[in-house]
């Protein structure tokens, strides 16, 4: 079973997520900030980030730079409101998802993902 660690503030958002990622067999830890991500993710294994871009107090990429630090063969998947990536949020991520796609579609590349290397 793979481990998801699900980042994003809102914390609504956070939970409808981990419930779909949940019920496709997938083990998720989660957290509402990036202090406390970061933490878990040094401290635990995890398979595969999926992250809110916009967070409180700093963005999904500057967390994912960090992460990449910490853990490269990590992949990471940055999720936003917009349509397209932000400016720059591939440098460090693997993956942008916009929050248009289907709970199918981000599965889907989810599954990519896990299953590329």
């Amino acid at each position: 079973m793979f481990t998801l660690l699900c980042i994003d503030d809102d914390l609504t958002a956070l939970y409808i997520r981990r419930l779909v990622l949940e019920r496709a067999g997938y083990f998720v830890l989660y957290a509402g900030d990036a202090k406390t991500a970061v933490e878990i993710f040094t401290d635990t294994h995890v398979d595969l980030v999926l992250s809110d871009h916009f967070l409180q107090e700093t963005t999904g990429m500057e967390m994912a730079a960090e992460m990449k630090r910490l853990k490269p063969n990590v992949p990471i998947a940055i999720l936003s409101g917009a349509v397209d990536p932000p400016e720059g949020v591939l440098l460090h991520a693997d993956l942008f998802l916009s929050k248009t796609e289907t709970p199918q579609t981000v599965l889907q590349k989810i599954a990519e993902l896990l299953n590329r290397g």
